[in-house]
C-alpha cells in the first residue's frame, strides 16, 4: 500500500521525533490528566442516522432513490488499497482538521485532509515550537472507499514524542470488507505500522486513550459478542486482553469513553440510557457504578479528572422521558468510590463531554461553545462561541469534542469548522492556533 499524497509545506523545523535520544523530552502529561480521545458523545451516531433519514426523505420528495445519492460518483465498491484518498466533497482549498493530538506546549500533530491531484488526499503535520511552524510527516494510510460521504472518525493519538497511534472507526467497506483500522508509530510519525487486531481482524475500536505509560483500546469482538479492553506499553504493540470487558447488551447505540490520570483510569457506557463502568487501578480494570446509572434517567454521562482523586461526572437528562430530572454535575474526591452532587447554578441540559484541567478549571460543550467554571461546577459561563458556524459534513455531530490540557494552564481543542484552538491562561480565554497553509 502506497501512502496517500500530501503536499509540501514550507517549514523551518526538523520532523519531531529526530532529536537524538538524550535530547527527547518523555512526553507524558505527569501534570495534567489524559483524556479519552473520542470521549462519550450520546447523539453522535443518533444524530448521523438522523441526518441520514432526512437525506433519504429528501430524496424520495424530489423524485431519487435513496439509495443513490446524486452526490456519489463510484464505478466500484471494492477499490484497491493502493487508490490514494477520494471523497465525494468538492475539492478542498486548504488544509481541513479532522484530529490532533499535543503532549506539551509545543510539541503536536495534527492530521486531515489537504488538496492534491486526487481532489482530496490525507495529510498529517507536526510542530515542535508551539504550532508557529509545521512539518509534514507521513500520514497514516488509512484506505477509504471512495463512495464514503467523510472521514471524521479518524484519531490520532500520541503518548510522547515518538509513540502514537492512528485508527478509524467508521465501518466502511474496503476490499469488500468492513471494519476498522489501526496504525501505530514508534519513531514520532515519520513511519506508521498496521496493527492486527488480536481477535483475527473481527474487532470493532470502539475508542481509544493513552496514559501512565500504557495504551487502552474498546473493541466489540464478534464473536463471542463482547467489549474487551485491550492494554499495551507505549513503546511498542503488545496488546492484552483484560479480565474485565462488558457484555453485549440492549445495543445498538453503544457509546465509550475512557478517562485516564496517573495509574487510575474510568470507563463509562453508555447504552441507549443504561450506564455502566469500570475503573482501572495501577493496570487491572473492574467493575465500577457510575453516579448517573439510574435506567432511563440521564441521556448518558461523561468522565473527566482533575487529579487522580479527584474526579467529576456530568449527566445530561434524557428530554424523552415525561419528567426529565435537570443536569446533573457530581464530585469525587476518592478517585470515584462515591460521588456527591454539586449545586450548580445554570448548567443548561445542553451541556454535556466533561472536561477539567490540573489546575481545576472544568469545561463542558453546550451546542453554540464551550462552557466552564472556575469554581468547582458551582456557575458556568461561555469562554468560547461558535456561533452560526457549520460542521464540515453533514454527518459529523462534534468534530471539536475534544479538550486536552497538557499542562494546568495550556490546552488545546477544535472548533465546529476545523480550526485548533487554545488556552494559556487555564481556559478563561481562548485564541486559534495557525494550522498548515497547503
Amino acid at each position: 500500500m502506497r501512502l496517500a499524497e500530501y503536499p509540501p509545506v514550507r517549514a523551518r523545523v526538523p520532523l519531531v521525533g529526530t532529536r537524538p535520544p538524550a535530547e527527547r523530552p518523555n512526553g507524558y502529561l505527569a501534570d495534567g490528566p489524559t483524556f479519552s480521545v473520542r470521549p462519550f458523545n450520546p447523539m453522535r451516531r443518533v444524530r448521523s442516522a438522523a441526518v441520514a433519514t432526512l437525506l433519504t426523505l429528501a430524496a424520495l420528495a424530489a423524485g431519487c432513490s435513496p439509495t443513490t445519492p446524486p452526490t456519489v460518483q463510484s464505478t466500484s465498491t471494492t477499490p484497491p488499497r493502493t487508490q490514494p484518498r477520494l471523497l465525494t466533497q468538492p475539492p478542498l482549498t486548504s488544509f481541513l482538521l479532522l484530529s490532533s493530538s499535543f503532549i506539551s506546549s509545543t510539541t503536536g500533530w495534527v492530521f486531515g485532509e489537504s488538496p492534491c491531484s486526487a481532489g482530496r488526499c490525507f495529510a498529517m503535520f507536526a510542530t515542535d515550537d508551539g504550532a508557529t511552524t509545521w512539518s509534514t510527516v507521513p500520514p497514516p494510510p488509512f484506505a477509504v472507499s471512495p463512495t464514503s460521504y467523510s472521514f471524521d472518525s479518524a484519531t490520532i493519538a500520541f503518548a510522547n514524542a515518538e509513540d502514537g497511534w492512528a485508527y478509524d472507526t467508521s465501518e466502511q467497506q474496503v476490499d469488500g470488507q468492513t471494519g476498522d483500522q489501526l496504525f501505530s508509530t514508534h519513531d514520532g510519525g515519520s513511519s506508521w505500522t498496521a496493527v492486527s487486531f488480536p481477535n483475527d481482524d473481527q474487532s470493532r475500536i470502539q475508542t481509544m486513550a493513552v496514559g501512565n505509560g500504557q495504551v487502552w483500546m474498546i473493541t466489540f469482538d464478534t464473536p463471542p459478542g463482547s467489549f474487551p479492553i485491550y492494554g499495551s506499553p507505549v513503546e511498542y504493540d503488545d496488546w492484552t486482553r483484560s479480565a474485565f470487558s462488558f457484555p453485549l447488551s440492549a445495543g445498538p447505540v453503544t457509546n465509550f469513553s475512557i478517562t485516564l490520570q496517573g495509574d487510575h483510569g474510568w470507563i463509562v457506557e453508555n447504552d441507549r440510557g443504561v450506564i455502566t463502568g469500570a475503573s482501572l487501578e495501577g493496570t487491572v480494570w473492574s467493575a465500577w457504578t457510575p453516579p448517573c446509572s439510574q435506567p432511563g434517567s440521564y441521556d448518558g454521562e461523561s468522565v473527566a479528572a482533575v487529579s487522580a482523586t479527584y474526579v467529576v461526572a456530568l449527566c445530561p437528562p434524557n428530554l424523552i422521558v415525561s419528567k426529565p430530572p435537570p443536569t446533573a454535575l457530581y464530585a469525587s474526591q476518592n478517585a470515584g468510590e462515591s460521588f456527591l452532587l454539586v449545586a450548580t447554578g445554570n448548567l443548561l441540559s445542553a451541556a454535556a463531554n466533561v472536561a477539567a484541567s490540573p489546575g481545576g478549571a472544568l469545561f463542558a460543550f453546550d451546542g453554540p461553545g464551550i462552557i466552564a467554571s472556575f469554581d468547582g461546577g458551582a456557575n458556568w459561563q461561555t469562554v468560547v462561541g461558535f456561533g452560526s458556524a457549520t460542521f464540515p459534513y453533514a454527518d459529523t455531530f462534534a468534530p471539536y469534542s475534544w479538550i486536552t490540557f497538557v499542562t494546568s494552564s495550556i490546552g488545546f481543542s477544535m472548533t465546529p469548522t476545523g480550526h485548533l484552538i487554545m488556552t494559556s491562561n487555564g481556559g478563561q480565554t481562548w485564541q486559534s492556533v495557525g494550522l498548515p497553509s497547503t
